[in-house]
């Protein structure tokens, strides 16, 4: 006999403050839903407002990445989408101070409605007349009071001219991977500073302490600390180790936009402290992506040796090879060393040949099809690069 009434199954979509519980909870999968339910409109605000492609799309990483950052704070009491623009804006404002929107895409600098206007302004055209958000919710996000909002519309409205919103092309590539990877980066770090968490109690009771005993008897401790006036000090001879953080002048990351990606950081691993991170992604074959430290010339024949751990992340995958190499003044002074890679803190050393006039002040390390094969994004950590004189 057939039941009288069929059953249907009802799909619920969760709602947002079940996303981010979840997301709060560890699951990446919750908020990679927030990102697929928002991405779009954080996007079109940022490239609407700056018109520039190449910064909006730096906007919609770092916008996510700071909602996640503070989802532990997030009040539930707007909804998510007036969370994101809200810090979207305060990125936009922060790169205008940089100096960062430098000039406009003609392809998203919009039609005469958009000329002569501010960021703030341009805002609140595009909240108003593109997403239809009421005074309340434009002022909350702007941080302004309504009244002033109500000024900017009526201005707008005065216009009495549909405005003519420029095609946005949409990025190509999947941010959604640059994002999650960023996200996993942040979940290291903070399990890495609760780590050290019970180190810097026994530090600070260590300088409680000795700040208690030299109060009490300051002129024994005064008198211990004062060195005779005939003792010579030791000569202080040229180190066998120079290390690259002490002659360090800028680090940067390089990468073909829109064929590849690559960033720096530095996070704290465990037993080891602050290592230097590369994350690195390659989209398209025939293309290179990495990190270019910079740092004072270093006579190579005096430091004929170049010393760095090196280890893999097993989670976010490695590339089984590596290579560096050396320049002065951007031109080469030396061969393209290629070193293995693997999930173990490994240490390895570069020979340079013996020349009395090398000298090196740049140190690049790239990813590319030679050494990455077919894993094509990853992260490799490096750690106590230092040169050193062998004889």
């Amino acid at each position: 006999m057939q039941p009288a009434v069929k059953a249907t199954r009802i799909q619920i979509q969760p709602t947002d403050e079940m996303l981010i519980e979840h997301s709060l909870s560890g699951d990446l999968e919750a908020f990679e839903q927030i990102f697929y339910r928002y991405y779009q409109p954080v996007y079109e605000y940022a490239c609407l407002v700056c018109s520039v492609k190449e910064l909006a799309e730096k906007i919609l990483i770092k916008t996510f990445l700071k909602f996640y950052r503070n989802l532990s704070r997030y009040p539930f009491k707007q909804k998510v989408v007036h969370e994101l623009l809200q810090v979207s804006t305060d990125l936009i404002l922060r790169a205008r101070q940089k100096g960062e929107l430098g000039r406009r895409d003609e392809a998203f600098a919009g039609g005469r409605e958009f000329e002569g206007l501010g960021l703030i302004d341009r805002s609140v055209m595009v909240m108003g007349q593109r997403f239809g958000f009421n005074i309340g919710v434009i002022s909350w996000i702007l941080r302004l009071k309504s009244s002033r909002i109500l000024d900017k519309l009526n201005q707008i409205e005065s216009l009495n001219q549909p405005v003519d919103w420029p095609e946005l092309e949409w990025p190509a590539i999947d941010y959604r991977v640059m994002l999650l990877s960023r996200i996993q980066r942040v979940r290291s770090e903070k399990k890495s500073y609760i780590l050290l968490l019970p180190m810097a109690c026994l530090i600070l009771v260590f300088l409680v302490g000795f700040w208690w005993k030299i109060s009490r008897q300051p002129d024994a401790f005064l008198h211990q600390s004062r060195v005779p006036e005939n003792v010579s000090s030791p000569d202080v001879s040229e180190p066998r180790e120079l290390f690259i953080q002490n002659i360090q002048i800028e680090r940067e990351v390089f990468f073909v936009r829109g064929k590849g990606f690559a960033e720096d950081s530095l996070i704290m691993a465990r037993g080891r402290g602050k290592v230097l991170a590369i994350d690195y992604e390659l989209f398209k074959p025939r293309t290179r992506a990495g990190l270019r430290i910079s740092f004072e010339s270093v006579d190579l024949a005096r430091y004929d040796q170049f010393k760095f751990f090196v280890k893999g992340d097993p989670s976010l995958g490695y590339p089984q090879k590596c290579s560096v190499v050396f320049k002065k003044k951007g031109i080469e002074v030396s061969q393209k060393f290629l070193f293995p890679v693997s999930e173990q803190w490994n240490q390895l050393t570069v020979s340079f040949k013996s020349r009395s006039n090398l000298a090196a002040d740049e140190a690049v390390f790239a990813f590319d099809d030679e050494t990455c094969a077919t894993q094509r994004s990853g992260r490799i950590y490096l750690d106590h690069m230092a040169f050193q004189n062998s004889r």
